[in-house]
């Protein structure tokens, strides 16, 4: 009997050692790594359909750089986050506007920039047929908005209402290469 109950409980140690190292391959081969800086996820890849982006910082603080729009868009959209195959740890947050990301966008009218973008390249809307651009961010610069708007014809940007103060210090003529008006949400 003594037998009996021995490999009984052999029996339960086994079977509790491969419930675990299933729920950890399981958990393992779940988590992806994240994508190395300077990495292109194309128009069209499993990361998103309407723009490209490139991979600027990895780690904990995921982040992407909006790159080119996608021709067919009529409204152009920068969104805070992106997620790659639609998985919660490969999300990462849209920080920049690269140089030139929107240069001849003829058919959009307008654009959203997203919450989390820290900077816009130099003619970034240069060739544009837009006026108009809605900035849900916070968190341009007077150096991270250099030029930006050099080139284009937007005329109007609409801000946060508690940002039109400092945006309208932030975009002047001189700074971001066009006068424009500076209006809240």
């Amino acid at each position: 009997m003594g037998e009996a109950v021995s490999s009984r409980k052999v029996q339960l140690v086994v079977l509790a050692a491969i419930a675990a190292m299933a729920v950890f391959f399981a958990v393992f081969a779940s988590h992806q790594v994240a994508y190395a800086e300077g990495t292109e996820f194309p128009s069209g890849s499993k990361i998103t359909t309407d723009a490209e982006y490139t991979v600027t910082s990895t780690g904990d603080n995921k982040e992407v750089a909006y790159t080119k729009f996608n021709e067919d868009n009529k409204m152009l959209r920068v969104p805070p986050n992106v997620l790659y195959e639609g998985d919660q740890n490969l999300k990462y947050k849209v920080t920049s506007i690269a140089s030139k990301a929107f240069a001849g966008s003829t058919k959009a009218k307008r654009a959203i920039i997203g919450k989390n973008v820290k900077s816009i390249g130099a003619n970034a809307f240069a060739g544009t047929n837009m006026t108009k651009l809605k900035i849900n961010t916070k968190l341009l610069t007077k150096a991270s908005v250099k030029n930006s708007l050099k080139g284009s014809k937007v005329k109007v940007l609409k801000v946060p209402a508690d940002m039109v103060k400092a945006y309208k210090k932030i975009f002047t003529k001189a700074n971001c290469g066009k006068k424009v008006t500076v209006k809240a949400q």
